[in-house]
């Protein structure tokens, strides 16, 4: 409930675990929003229960046609279609913040099922937590609590669906690897089309 004011810009991700009552644990991946971490992101979906999405109302519209096309893409993943949703717009107090109203069209909430969203003020130096914050995450844990069985059945088929996708992909490159390892050894009985690409380099036949 306390504000940190050291908090800074995730870089990769950190998992948080909880106590949100007695007999209930709950545990947030914070996970970073720059460029290159975002290719991570689809290794946590097959696992999750819900999602909470964080924007910035301040943001330029450029950046703010980012955010909304990284939510799509992110909300369109098998894995993430219709489970609980919560969408925090923050840096609501601030003049010339893009409206509740607007970012609501943009997002096509109520397109999502399962969906809310919140506008919420930054936290400053010894302020406390927005009060909407919490009580927003309580209601998406309980929106969890209440389809918790059917989400847990859903994570467990979407997790076999990952482990076979990523076993798949694991022999295609390894395949990749060995055709082009058997390629190099015969480089003189290879058409050029049927070469293989090295990037320039020159092959070495006793690799």
């Amino acid at each position: 409930g306390k504000a940190d004011s050291q908090t800074k810009p995730t870089i990769g991700f950190r998992p948080v675990s909880m106590m949100a009552g007695e007999n209930l644990q709950v545990r947030f991946y914070d996970i970073g929003g720059g460029p290159r971490i975002r290719e991570i992101w689809s290794q946590y979906y097959h696992d999750v229960h819900g999602l909470v999405y964080v924007i910035d109302s301040t943001a330029s519209e450029e950046r703010a046609a980012e955010a909304y096309q990284i939510f799509k893409n992110s909300l369109s993943h098998e894995f993430t279609t219709k489970k609980p949703l919560l969408l925090v717009a923050t840096k609501q107090d601030i003049e010339g913040a893009t409206s509740m109203d607007d970012i609501k069209a943009r997002y096509c909430i109520d397109e999502y099922a399962n969906a809310e969203l919140i506008a919420c003020k930054p936290i400053g130096e010894a302020e406390e937590v927005d009060p909407r914050i919490e009580a927003a995450l309580e209601a998406l844990i309980k929106n969890v609590q209440e389809s918790f069985d059917s989400i847990c059945e859903r994570v467990k088929v979407d997790s076999a669906t990952k482990v076979k996708d990523d076993m798949k992909r694991r022999l295609a490159r390894e395949r990749k690897v060995l055709k082009n390892k058997i390629s190099i050894a015969f480089m003189d009985l290879l058409s050029e089309e049927n070469q293989p690409d090295l990037g320039g380099k020159t092959p070495n036949p006793e690799d």
